[in-house]
């Protein structure tokens, strides 16, 4: 007796489901030179008849199989595409269910068959996407979603590309177009503290490659790039809390292990800054001797051309303070910190003093109220934000340093209205201009930066945050 074979003829042709493919409906199924070709998934059964025996396997849309045998029974007709394996077009036998559209949070490699690593493709489907489900099944555990003709795809992390952490550049960084010896530049320049997702890494002489987008690369390699990482004439000021100083590290990579600590105030050369796996940013005070940014100011270093703090509360001095712009400014920044306090309480708790560096002038609600300066500030802002920095006398890089890096606020003392004194919170900056609120005129203003740093400078640079 010959010896029949069973097999599903090569797919003429697949294309995935888009969003606006309607619901499931009958199954229909066309036959040409013995050739079954489903245009919707079908249920596979043991049998025919009125009562036949479902399988656990659908057979996708778009499959061709080949017919070994056909039986009418009624208005319902059978085909036969495997050993006892039947399938029919008529709608009670077959699924009727409509599946949800999957939204991919990652990427997905498509597979032929649901649950077989063997039939994994050379394709991936991007991560944030969404795709039209046409049949669904659980292998193992994992679920598998159905997005073209014999394309499956779940979202088990086993079955798809490894995710990467997000890279924080720690420098203008170039974007190329590849990462091999083929790669062009773009002419593009990504900013500096600007933060990618990255879908895939590569090693090409010792460089690490990031993939953040189709055809497109970048690498923290300094030749590469349009600006260096490595510094003449940078200074970090620690200025961390005061009773733990900073710690060094032997590297600023996971796995360091601290060598040392950094007193409170002490200032060091920075040779060099680097971006961790982990995002992070560190700066290089000695061979082997790392600090991470967070501890401390400084200043010559390189950072982002642009930055913005928002959800800054603007708070106006009246009519309560009338001359209680400093710890009307304090407040905002407090607030900021997530600190809940209010201005009026500020003002009775500051210190007062004959000399402003020690504490306020008369009284912030009336004629009496002259100033208070920053050092006499700062035990109320370490005990409400945790820490606090006396930047007096730093330059416009340290409010580069607090805003587009450790993303704090900073409240400076200006020449402004017709007063000796006034303090604003400082909330941004880009290459050319410089954003505060102002709580006296109850408003933002952007002023260059050329004429913000004329005007500090009439007030001795003065200035605090935490």
């Amino acid at each position: 007796m010959q010896k029949k074979s069973w097999l599903s003829l090569p797919l003429l042709g697949a294309a995935l489901l888009a969003l606006s493919s309607g619901p499931n409906v009958k199954a229909q199924a066309a036959v040409a030179n013995g050739v079954l070709t489903l245009d919707q998934s079908t249920t596979l059964y043991q049998g025919y008849g009125n009562a036949p025996t479902a399988t656990d396997r659908t057979l996708a849309a778009g499959t061709q199989w080949q017919i070994a045998a056909t039986e009418t029974l009624g208005k319902t007709t059978w085909y036969q595409v495997g050993p006892n394996q039947w399938v029919t077009e008529d709608p009670q036998f077959n699924p009727t269910s409509t599946f949800a559209p999957i939204h991919l949070t990652q990427a997905a490699t498509i597979y032929g068959s649901p649950g077989d690593a063997s039939t994994k493709t050379q394709r991936d489907l991007p991560a944030e996407s969404d795709w039209a489900v046409g049949a669904q099944q659980t292998v193992n555990g994992d679920t598998w979603y159905e997005v073209g003709a014999n394309m499956w795809i779940t979202q088990a992390a086993s079955f798809n590309p490894a995710v990467y952490q997000d890279i924080t550049l720690a420098q203008p960084t170039m974007l190329y177009t590849g990462y091999d010896a083929s790669r062009q530049s773009t002419g593009r320049t990504l900013a500096m503290g600007s933060t990618w997702v990255v879908t895939k890494t590569a090693q090409v002489n010792g460089a690490t490659w990031y993939q953040i987008g189709d055809n497109q690369w970048v690498t923290m390699t300094d030749s590469l790039n349009p600006a260096p990482d490595h510094f003449d004439n940078a200074v970090m000021t620690i200025t961390v809390n005061s009773q733990q100083g900073a710690s060094v590290y032997n590297s600023y990579q996971a796995g360091r292990t601290q060598v040392k600590e950094l007193p409170f105030g002490s200032q060091w050369q920075v040779t060099r800054q680097a971006v961790a796996d982990d995002g992070s940013l560190w700066y290089q005070v000695g061979g082997d001797q790392w600090v991470s940014a967070n501890g401390g100011i400084t200043t010559g270093a390189i950072y982002p051309e642009t930055a913005s703090l928002t959800g800054v509360p603007l708070i106006a001095q009246l009519p309560e303070l009338p001359n209680g712009c400093e710890i009307t400014a304090v407040t905002m920044m407090l607030r900021y910190a997530g600190a809940d306090v209010d201005k009026v309480a500020l003002a009775h708790e500051m210190p007062r003093s004959s000399d402003p560096n020690q504490g306020y002038v008369g009284d912030p609600w009336d004629a009496s109220g002259v100033t208070i300066f920053p050092p006499a500030l700062m035990g109320l802002v370490q005990k409400y934000a945790g820490n606090a920095i006396d930047m007096t006398g730093m330059s416009f890089d340290a409010i580069r340093y607090q805003i587009g890096i450790r993303k704090h606020p900073v409240v400076a003392w200006q020449t402004l209205h017709g007063f000796p004194y006034h303090a604003v919170v400082v909330t941004g900056y880009t290459a050319t201009d410089v954003t505060y609120l102002d709580c006296w005129s109850n408003s933002a203003a952007t002023v260059s930066i050329a004429d913000f740093v004329s005007n500090w400078q009439t007030q001795n640079f003065r200035a605090i945050s935490y």
